[in-house]
């Protein structure tokens, strides 16, 4: 049968059906009743008895069915292509309908709404308060990130996400975190291209001091975000040990010119120890206008307190300074109020 190459799908299909249906006339079915009555009479062929003489349909029943799977095995090579072809076909209809998909017709700035919405809701919470943010290095070697979920639907998407430079101004970094992924991934390139789709917006920052390694990438990535000090604004910093005070406070001042937090709003420090802390004040206090602050469970010197500028705090969660009234607390934060 010869199809000319001007016939149409529809055309074709109803040839090939006929086609199968020809050949499945070909195939001749043997009537078993007789076989199945000798079955049931224990008329049973003798050994060494030649095939014919037990059914002459036995003669070359061997060879037509190796003959029958071979053609059908083509067959069904051959039917496999046209699923796949079809399916080739489905995916791109589907493909050219997302362009009609309601969430393609949505302003930009709408869209931009939503995924903060998902953002918030990710549950990729850390710190005293809660906070959410948008990038988390977890100890099991995991990076998390609802920000490249959303990248990964579309291009659109992705332009969307990376433009945005307030998407990726909030971080979780554990020091611990940061040592299982030394030397196996290039983490710091990472966090720098994460950064500098920051651009100037402000930083948010959860650290959570369990490790200072001064021969690991720890202190170069730490060092990636004191370069940008001048725009923390929210920092959650929790102590581990009293013993990594000592450690952190010479990076922090390993510089040549001392750090200004200057657009320092929030801060909040918390630990699994409650021994009088020090040093940490003075340095995150200075050139700052600090609005709120807690201290958790760890004692701050009063001697350190006193010290710093805290004319704008209005909201101080502590649990006390040693050696100091509340006259004096009150005295030194005179906009305090809760």
């Amino acid at each position: 049968m010869n199809f000319s190459e001007k016939e149409s799908f529809s055309e074709l299909a109803p040839h090939i059906v006929s086609c199968f249906e020809v050949l499945a006339q070909k195939i001749i079915v043997h009537d078993d009743g007789p076989t199945l009555d000798r079955l049931r009479h224990g008329d049973f062929a003798k050994t060494h008895v030649r095939l014919t003489d037990v059914d002459p349909f036995l003669e070359d029943a061997t060879d037509r069915l190796v003959e029958y799977d071979r053609h059908i095995s083509l067959v069904e090579e051959a039917f496999q292509k046209l699923k796949s072809a079809r399916d080739s076909f489905k995916h791109s209809v589907e493909m050219t309908l997302s362009l009609l998909a309601p969430v393609r017709c949505l302003p930009e700035d709408v869209l931009v709404e939503i995924f903060s919405l998902y953002i918030q809701n990710c549950r990729n919470r850390r710190g005293s308060k809660e906070r959410t943010y948008f990038l988390t290095l977890s100890e099991e070697r995991r990076i998390l990130s609802p920000n490249f979920t959303l990248s990964h639907v579309c291009s659109f998407w992705r332009k969307v996400v990376f433009s945005r430079p307030t998407f990726w101004s909030s971080f979780s970094l554990s020091a611990g975190a940061l040592k299982t992924f030394e030397d196996e991934s290039p983490i710091i390139p990472f966090l720098s291209e994460c950064l500098s789709r920051t651009e100037n917006a402000p930083l948010s920052l959860y650290i959570k001091l369990d490790l200072v390694d001064d021969n690991s990438d720890q202190k170069d990535a730490f060092g990636l975000f004191l370069k940008r000090a001048a725009r923390w604004q929210h920092l959650d910093l929790f102590l581990y040990d009293h013993k990594l005070i000592s450690p952190f406070v010479s990076w922090l001042q390993s510089g040549d010119q001392p750090l200004a937090f200057s657009t320092l709003r929030h801060l909040d420090l918390n630990g699994h120890f409650t021994e009088v802390t020090t040093d940490l004040l003075p340095i995150f206090s200075r050139g700052s206008r600090l609005e709120t602050l807690s201290t958790g469970s760890l004692k701050v010197p009063w001697s350190d307190f006193s010290q710093c500028d805290f004319s704008s705090l209005k909201k101080l969660e502590t649990s006390g300074f040693p050696g100091a009234s509340v006259g004096q607390i009150l005295g030194t934060v005179p906009s305090l109020e809760h």
